[in-house]
């Protein structure tokens, strides 16, 4: 957790080293002083906290699961087809060895989806503002999470690259969707935000998957673990992969 915390870190510092305090109720949610600089705002509100702990929540959950894999944690599941594909016990993860069932199952993973994607109920007052878009990005973000967190993790463990491969078209689509969705906000000036966000996720984790011990090595040979004697699992995806869900966060905080 390393390179997460370290830009985690660094996003707080820039918060208290270049913050002004703002009265939107006098100005508007995005007007502008006209003698001051433009401003990015970030709204201390509970759509905001909600949205960072949702979508911030991905980085640790994901390595729970990412660590036991990679320390062959045993899976709970059965699965005896050839090749591999969803296992039986598709509700269970590994053993619990290292973090504990529960954190060892996707559904950390569903539940951070899912609270990432209900922030967008509540609007700048902490009232709820429930329209179509709000139903369609709470939707969007549980099938991300049942995505990626059931469908593609389980054809990950069972070494399935057809089936890992085909879920992650969804996942890219899906991502996109959320993206366009979450940056109609202030006049679209939130896509400069969320598509970012979106693009460093999705890198992140494609850089992760590459370094880790049971990544892509182990899915190009016959499930064997990466031979290297020191695996390099928080490279810069890590890094990215934190920048991406601020930048994201921070787009779905816009009302």
């Amino acid at each position: 957790m390393g390179g997460p915390l370290f830009v985690w870190g660094w996003f707080f510092f820039l918060m208290g080293t270049s913050s002004v305090p703002g009265d939107y109720t006098k100005l508007g949610a995005y007007a502008q002083e006209d003698s001051s600089p433009y401003n990015l705002p970030l709204f201390v509100n509970w759509r905001t906290a909600l949205s960072f702990i949702g979508g911030c929540a991905m980085v640790p959950v994901v390595g729970f699961l990412d660590f036991s894999h990679d320390e062959d944690g045993p899976w709970c599941g059965e699965n005896n087809e050839v090749p591999k594909a969803i296992f039986k016990k598709w509700w269970l993860g590994t053993d619990g060895t290292y973090f504990g069932l529960f954190l060892e199952s996707p559904w950390p993973f569903v539940m951070a989806w899912s609270l990432f994607g209900f922030s967008c109920f509540l609007d700048i007052n902490n009232e709820f503002a429930v329209g179509g878009q709000q139903v369609a990005i709470l939707i969007n973000c549980i099938l991300q999470g049942i995505d990626a967190g059931i469908l593609i993790q389980q054809n990950l463990y069972g070494g399935n690259l057809a089936g890992k491969t085909k879920f992650s078209l969804p996942f890219v689509l899906l991502f996109i969707a959320l993206a366009i969705n979450v940056g109609t906000a202030w006049r679209w000036k939130a896509l400069a935000l969320s598509l970012p966000g979106a693009i460093l996720i999705i890198l992140g984790q494609k850089t992760v998957f590459g370094a880790r011990k049971r990544g892509d090595y182990t899915m190009q040979n016959h499930g064997e673990a990466n031979t290297y004697n020191k695996v390099y699992v928080y490279t810069w995806g890590e890094v990215l992969f934190m920048m991406g869900w601020i930048l994201i966060c921070w787009g779905m905080a816009m009302p």
